[in-house]
Order: C-alpha cells, then sequence, then structure tokens
C-alpha cells in the first residue's frame, strides 16, 4: 500500500519495525541518519529526507510516551495520599 505520494505507508512499514528495533538499540547515537538509512535495504525505499523525520518522528513520539507516563503516576500517587 502506498499514500498520495507514492511511498510505502509507514505505520504498517517493515522499516518502522525495524526503526524501532534500532533507536532501542540507540544506533541513531552512534550512527548519523545517513549511515543508518544506508544500513538497511528497507530504509531505503523511503527518501533520506523522510527516513530523517521519521526517525526524528519517533524520538518525539517516545520522549511525550514518557512523559505522559511521568504525569499519571504522579497523579496516581497524589490521589493515594489524598486517600
Amino acid at each position: 500500500m502506498t499514500d498520495f505520494r507514492g511511498n510505502s505507508r509507514w505505520a504498517d512499514s517493515e522499516a518502522k519495525k525495524l526503526l524501532q528495533k534500532d533507536i532501542d538499540n540507540n544506533l541513531q547515537l552512534t550512527k548519523t541518519k545517513e549511515q543508518l538509512w544506508k544500513s538497511k535495504p528497507q530504509y531505503q525505499e523511503l527518501d533520506l529526507d523522510i527516513f530523517r523525520g521519521r526517525v526524528y518522528q519517533e524520538l518525539k513520539s517516545r520522549k511525550f510516551q514518557s512523559y505522559v507516563k511521568h504525569k499519571r503516576s504522579k497523579k496516581e500517587t497524589a490521589n493515594d495520599e489524598e486517600r
């Protein structure tokens, strides 16, 4: 499946799963975005600029999810103290 630009759908792609594993292993810290892009053929199905955006998007999403989880735990702790 492709989007309106002709690129493969990111949500269902193998590249997304591989990128998540690479970010779990902190490869984005040791390699440049271009080196990461060149490391797997699934990544090269996307344009380098689009791939770079997907890396930033995943990192930003993880930071936000961490923030929400932290806020939620603080709220639950505050509710427990009130009881």
